[in-house]
């Protein structure tokens, strides 16, 4: 059996991961806290403050714990508690004993330098070291935004009346002068141009001078993908007219990448990708990006060039072009295609785009052997929105995108039609560090214009795979003819729940549904019922994106057509 070794293979490393996670746990040794039984939420910022460190640490039991009583001591004054008497022993379980003593709290508060107060912070309030910083710093970006100091100190100090349990404190607020934005200078990126750079300055010259612009144009900068460094050099003082001259020191990074990918799904085998990305082809980054495809079942070389800032700032200019094959138990196609289109941002979170494009395929229609050739002009046209903190790995947020396109075929072996999908992913993450994530999935596509028959079999609909339905194999959740081969349909309809858990740093696990299928007519009607996949998986998180390995089953399996299990491996989550 094919699957066999393949089989072999996930259980030895199922139980490596295993082995490794027990060994990691076993060299770690818990430090019990008495004396907080009755305040959770102390014991907890004390344990996340003052004892993590030192149960990472690797050193020998003697002196692993040196020096642990003052860093407790620090987490407990940080909260108000200024008298604690903390002891710690380790007679075979390192214990540390806490008695916290009276929690202060705010006496006087005044600031001195400004006439404005601090917000959320009062007297009476717990003498809290965090929030007293925030509102600190909450302060100072108010200061900054209001006016056009060039530096600008803000900092406290505190009294303590230990005969009252108070703390006075003051915040102290210190102005430099008025200054303005003076021009600005980039060094040491002589590949890339000037007027490239300027685009993603966030302040004008002349502007009233705020430092914050300068680290929103530092990380903007650091976005493009072209610097590993970007620093800026300024003056002590403005100039005597009140400027300031803004220097960038910029290291470039290496423009050009090689990229190496692998996959296996049980129903398209294993699968490579090679592909060789140059990010600042003429100086003012452009993109072109090439890629081989290779699995089983599908072949493809495609070259995709990025112009940005084209006719403004908020649009890029794309082009592309592919070759590629494809057999499947649905059709064959050879296919040569381009396109070129133009996206705008409208804001940081939804952007659209219009294009053209051509393509000449030659398909073998395995439901009826027929063979045509197309020449299809298409017209598609998008408008997306995200706004997910990750987009490899979300953990809260939700997208949504509709795309549609009309095709006429040039060579009249079909007649026109218009495919329009609609798309959308939410997550809800749990806990404090949102450990525990629910993912949700849909997908909702119709073809108006043509009967089935007469559509390319390549844009008809299919649903089945690991990036569809899992649980059935590629192109096989939907109508079939009497030899099993599919046939496609005119609508699509997807859904997918899956719950995320993370167990270490590095590993994961999930739980998902997914259902769905095509459907012959316009818009989805399954009255045979839907298509329907269940399954669990592995997340291996690295710094590129979590490595994903999920085992599925079809709920309602046709005994004749599926498998009764499948694999899917690939890097990034299933959506």
């Amino acid at each position: 059996m094919r699957y066999g070794s393949f089989c072999v293979l996930l259980v030895l490393l199922a139980v490596n991961l295993l082995a490794l996670m027990s060994m990691t746990h076993a060299q770690e040794t818990d430090i019990r806290i008495e004396g907080l039984e009755n305040n959770s939420d102390l014991s907890d910022w004390v344990d996340e403050a003052a004892l993590q460190k030192f149960e990472e640490r690797e050193e020998t039991i003697t002196s692993r714990f040196a020096g642990i009583e003052v860093q407790v001591e620090k987490a407990l004054k940080s909260k108000g508690y200024y008298e604690p008497n903390v002891t710690f022993e380790n007679s075979g379980e390192p214990v540390i004993s806490v008695q916290t003593g009276p929690q202060y709290v705010i006496g006087k508060l005044k600031i001195e330098g400004d006439d404005r107060t601090l917000q959320n912070v009062e007297e009476g309030d717990i003498l809290d070291a965090a929030t007293i910083l925030k509102a600190q710093e909450k302060l100072k970006n108010e200061i900054s935004k209001d006016t056009c100091y060039y530096s600008l100190t803000v900092k406290n100090q505190v009294v303590l009346n230990k005969a009252m349990n108070t703390g006075d404190v003051t915040i102290m607020v210190e102005k430099g002068d008025i200054a303005s934005f003076g021009p600005t200078t980039f060094k040491g990126a002589p590949t890339i141009k000037t007027s490239y750079l300027e685009n993603f300055i966030k302040y004008e010259q002349g502007a009233c001078w705020d430092a914050g612009k300068i680290e929103k144009t530092k990380n903007a900068l650091i976005s493009t993908g072209l610097l590993s460094v970007v620093n800026e050099t300024l003056p002590d003082k403005p100039y005597s007219d009140g400027t300031v001259p803004v220097i960038f020191d910029l290291k470039e990074r290496s423009p050009r990448t090689i990229r190496l990918g692998a996959s296996y799904y049980t129903d398209e085998g294993p699968g490579i990708v090679v592909g060789w990305q140059h990010r600042n082809l003429f100086g003012a980054g452009e993109e072109l990006d090439t890629n081989l495809r290779a699995n089983f079942l599908e072949q493809s070389l495609s070259a995709d060039f990025e112009k940005p800032f084209f006719g403004s700032e908020d649009q890029t200019l794309n082009i592309d072009a592919e070759l590629s094959h494809l057999d499947s138990d649905a059709y064959e196609e050879y296919k040569i295609s381009s396109s070129v289109n133009l996206q705008k941002d409208f804001t940081d979170n939804l952007s659209g785009s219009l294009g053209g494009g051509i393509e000449l395929s030659r398909i073998q229609d395995k439901t009826d052997m027929s063979e045509r050739t197309f020449g299809l002009f298409s017209i598609p046209a998008s408008l997306h929105y995200d706004n997910r903190d990750d987009p490899l790995n979300p953990k809260k947020g939700w997208t949504w995108g509709v795309e549609t396109t009309p095709y006429l075929d040039a060579l009249g072996n079909s007649s026109p039609f218009w495919k329009t999908t609609l798309s959308a992913t939410t997550y809800f993450g749990f806990g404090e560090e949102k450990n525990t994530v629910l993912a949700l999935r849909g997908r909702l596509g119709t073809i108006n214009g043509a009967e089935t028959d007469d559509i390319p079999a390549s844009k008809r609909f299919y649903a089945g795979g690991g990036g569809s339905i899992r649980g059935f194999g590629f192109q096989e959740a939907g109508p079939k003819d009497e030899d099993d081969n599919p046939i496609g349909g005119r609508s699509l309809l997807e859904t997918s729940t899956e719950l995320r858990f993370k167990i270490t740093d590095t590993i994961g696990a999930v739980g998902f549904i997914d259902a769905g299928g095509v459907s012959d007519a316009q818009y989805p009607d399954f009255q045979d019922g839907m298509y329907v996949g269940t399954g669990v998986g592995l997340r291996y998180y690295t710094g590129f994106g979590p490595v994903r390995f999920d085992v599925a089953t079809p709920v309602n399996r046709r005994e004749e057509a599926e498998q009764p299990v499948y694999f899917y491996i690939s890097i990034g989550q299933a959506f």
